[in-house]
């Protein structure tokens, strides 16, 4: 075959995948949300399979087989990094999906689609010239659509069909084995041995789903990370140590079908290779803190153990969640050497001295992470406030404080803040948010006790290495409008 018309047919293949995208890049890859970022992924995805093509087939011959399964291997492994890079899971049904969905697609649905229109059109034409009568055109017509139709309703069946298969997936490779798969694909473009390749993709194959980390005692990431996402007016932080997991609070909810818990969270703890949550805290029952649980307990990253300053539906008994209350007694409490937590809550006879809102209802969590504590708070208001500092004293005494109720000026008293000492303090906060927080009498607080303070509604999201460094998703070379 012309090496040409391979070329040909693999590109032609190609744009036919992006017409079944929402599959793959959905419930088959692993969707990671709703969130502008996909349209930058499904950008590099395009360039870097067309280029693999482009590449791997130039002044090339192939057989007929060749042409059709050929090209889904070399896309499939050209972008493992890039769909690793972005969290998405890699599953073999993804190849065997392609398969079979994209010469369905490509050679009998698209031409069936354009032979309906062609010759409706003709038909017409026929009939306005009294060739042919009304009655025939409309049987004619309606023949075309039912055998389209009926194709089409058999290529959704097996897309169907082959999203409910539960095949492994993968979020995370070792990189001697993920450089295992460009060498494969460099003996296959100098033309080695059919049967030496044909031997090394099942190695191959076995090595990229081989379980190479035992996440019973604890996965180990490459970039411990502590993190506030931007998650408009909401709150969602995660830390990250050598080995686990804690998450505290999901982000808000903004529809029945987009939530900072699949847009955002999820996301990026799979980034990150997160394979678990160990420890899931959710604040309190309001939906800018709790809004994308729901999507996070359905995701395919297992909890391993859930607190809740208040008892929530998404959360099943099954489940197995403990009350916050429940652990105040408990001191800290270890996850590994560089993650440690524990809840501050007071006393039966000090917290009925309180109001009994929802907002006073969250759950304090102070936090160790690498010899750094952070004090995270909810929406706790003032009276709770004056009455953590009157129990715990200089206990509570912090190097991050995260601002309570994204900075209202019913938190963060003068006392407070005070009795934290923080080095500096982190407000998420949505972009001109309705409710005008941060308020002008905290920053100007914060201002006058010369604490550094960031807002995820001006900085972006906030990211803190194991050493004390600070970055934010705005401090890089390029304008606000073009950042993350």
């Amino acid at each position: 075959m012309d090496h040409d018309h391979g070329v040909a047919v693999g590109l032609i293949q190609w744009l036919a995948a992006e017409l079944v995208d929402g599959l793959e890049s959905g419930t088959i890859a692993g969707a990671a949300g709703e969130s502008a970022d996909l349209d930058r992924a499904g950008f590099g995805f395009s360039f870097v399979a067309v280029l693999s093509l482009l590449a791997f087939f130039g002044g090339r011959s192939n057989g007929r087989l060749q042409t059709f399964v050929l090209p889904q291997w070399v896309v499939f492994m050209a972008m493992l990094p890039l769909l690793w890079f972005w969290g998405l899971p890699v599953s073999l049904l993804q190849v065997f999906t392609n398969l079979l969905a994209i010469p369905l697609l490509s050679l009998l649905i698209l031409p069936l689609a354009l032979l309906d229109v062609g010759l409706a059109w003709l038909s017409a034409v026929f009939m306005k010239a009294g060739l042919l009568n009304t009655e025939y055109h409309a049987a004619f017509v309606a023949a075309l659509d039912s055998l389209l139709a009926g194709v089409g309703e058999t290529f959704w069946q097996l897309l169907t069909a082959l999203q409910q298969q539960n095949w492994p997936l993968q979020f995370w490779q070792p990189l001697p084995v993920l450089l295992l798969w460009p060498v494969m694909l460099l003996l296959w473009r100098l033309g080695v041995s059919p049967a030496l390749n044909w031997a090394a993709t099942p190695l191959l194959l076995l090595g990229l789903f081989w379980p190479w980390r035992d996440d019973s005692e604890g996965v180990a990431y490459s970039s411990p990370e502590a993190a506030m996402l931007d998650v408009g007016q909401g709150q969602s932080l995660v830390f990250i140590s050598g080995h686990h997991v804690l998450v505290y609070d999901t982000g808000a909810r903004f529809s029945a079908h987009f939530d900072a818990g699949s847009a955002l969270l999820v996301p990026l703890l799979k980034q990150a290779g997160v394979t678990r949550i160990d420890t899931l805290i959710v604040s309190h029952s309001d939906l800018d803190h709790a809004g994308g649980l729901d999507s996070v307990l359905r995701s395919e990253l297992p909890v391993q153990k859930i607190l809740l300053g208040q008892m929530l539906a998404e959360v099943p008994p099954w489940r197995s969640p403990v009350a916050c209350r429940a652990m105040a007694e408990q001191g800290w409490q270890v996850i590994d050497a560089a993650l440690h937590y524990r809840i501050l809550a007071l006393p039966t006879a000090l917290q009925v001295l309180v109001a009994g809102s929802d907002n006073n209802q969250s759950c304090v969590v102070q936090l160790d992470w690498f010899g750094r504590r952070f004090l995270l708070t909810g929406d706790i208001e003032r009276d709770l406030e004056q009455q953590l500092v009157a129990h715990f004293g200089v206990d509570l005494r912090s190097d991050v404080l995260v601002l309570a109720h994204h900075g209202s000026r019913s938190s963060s008293s003068a006392e407070f803040l005070a009795a934290v000492q923080p080095s500096q303090v982190w407000i998420s906060a949505g972009f001109n948010n309705r409710f005008g927080h941060p308020h002008a009498d905290v920053i100007r607080r914060l201002d006058a006790m010369n604490i550094p303070w960031y807002l995820t509604a001006r900085d972006g999201a906030l990211f803190m290495a194991p050493d004390g460094q600070l970055r934010t998703a705005r401090s890089g070379w390029q304008p606000p409008w073009r950042q993350p």
